[in-house]
């Protein structure tokens, strides 16, 4: 979700998010870290433990739970940070785009994910190669919604 708040004297785009964890593997995992990264650079760490095969915990609200909060629609600029979410300040942005269509005028920024952790006999595990991960992007746009294009 985005918002918009005053940082440091500027305006400036905010994106709340949440994000849940899944062992989709065969082998229980442990150690499991999840890495954001913003624009190539790393914006957050989260430890969650361990990872019994079929498990999802909400990585954003400290693995403490199976289930991430809602992320209400924001009414007004600078409001907190919900709780059990996280955020971050994107730096950099680029033409929305749909397929191979342009929309000028719009902006988005992508966010990538990466699980990594190890199993019983302490080899690696990782949900991606180094460098890649699950991707999402996100439109600015007001009240958090964009109408379709």
């Amino acid at each position: 979700m985005t918002t918009l708040e005053e940082k440091a004297g500027l305006v400036a785009v905010r994106v709340d998010y949440v994000g849940v964890v899944t062992n989709n593997g065969d082998v229980n995992v442990n150690g499991v870290t999840v890495e954001d990264r913003v624009g190539g650079t790393l914006t957050d760490t989260f430890n969650v433990g361990s990872l019994a095969v079929g498990v999802s915990k909400c990585y954003t609200n400290g693995g403490t739970s199976t289930a991430c909060p809602n992320l209400p629609v924001p009414q007004t600029v600078n409001q907190s940070t919900p709780s059990g979410a996280k955020s971050y300040n994107p730096t950099t942005l680029s033409i929305a785009t749909v397929g191979h269509s342009v929309f000028p005028g719009r902006a988005e920024f992508f966010d990538v994910v990466r699980a990594t952790g190890t199993d019983a006999f302490n080899k690696s595990i990782s949900s991606h190669p180094v460098g890649s991960g699950f991707s999402a992007s996100c439109l600015v746009c007001p009240n958090g919604f964009c109408p379709a294009p």
